[in-house]
């Protein structure tokens, strides 16, 4: 069994546990889904998937804090500025969010969320095309040359960690005494730094379906 597998073996295996403490003011949710970038971001980017995993505290029958970390993956999509790569992006962020919402209960509910976050992003580069690349700049794979080198230079993994904001709608339904399956969507803004004289910001959109204890 894969060490995906495994874990969400033992997420099955803490539902009875987890039903039975229904009241307390507290839940759990974990879900995923697709990720989609936008704007600059999903110039370079292919739609991925994200997975994500949560702790709320319901501070009254339509409020609530959350607290959250989601990682998504994409892959660099084949060409960008006539220069073949293979490469991969992976997006992380811890985020805080104000949940506000119609009242729980047994039936549906439909929430608002948003609040800041802390994003570390990170692309890996595994080639070029050729042996030697000129002027390539691309703030959002945190390259920048602008001289002849060589394709080794380029190569590897670079990061950066940049504050960021969140906010989306969620809808949830009860599937148990102690359980409720969600959807919620969410446009993420991340602010990038300077690189190349132009700011690498991103954008994006991750949609997912989970299960709340």
């Amino acid at each position: 069994m894969t060490k995906r597998g495994v874990f969400l073996a033992a997420l099955l295996a803490l539902a009875p546990w987890v039903a039975a403490q229904a009241d307390r003011p507290y839940s759990f949710g974990v879900g995923g889904g697709a990720s989609l970038p936008l704007s600059d971001a999903g110039d370079r980017f292919d739609a991925g998937w994200n997975f994500t995993a949560g702790v709320a505290w319901n501070l009254s029958q339509g409020l609530g804090l959350r607290l959250d970390y989601l990682y998504a993956e994409h892959d660099v999509k084949a060409e960008l500025s006539n220069t073949q790569l293979d490469a991969r992006h992976t997006l992380q962020h811890v985020a805080a969010s104000f949940v506000l919402g119609t009242p729980r209960g047994t039936g549906p509910r439909v929430y608002l969320l948003g609040g800041p976050a802390l994003y570390f992003r990170a692309v890996e580069i595994t080639s070029f095309a050729g042996t030697s690349v000129r002027n390539f700049c691309d703030p959002w794979l945190f390259v920048c040359v602008t001289d002849v080198v060589p394709t080794e230079t380029v190569v590897g993994s670079r990061d950066s960690i940049d504050w960021g904001l969140q906010g989306g709608v969620g809808a949830s339904f009860r599937v148990s005494r102690g359980a409720r399956l969600f959807l919620e969507a969410r446009y993420q803004h991340v602010f990038g730094d300077d690189i190349g004289g132009r700011r690498a910001n991103g954008q994006y959109v991750p949609i997912s379906l989970g299960v709340e204890f």
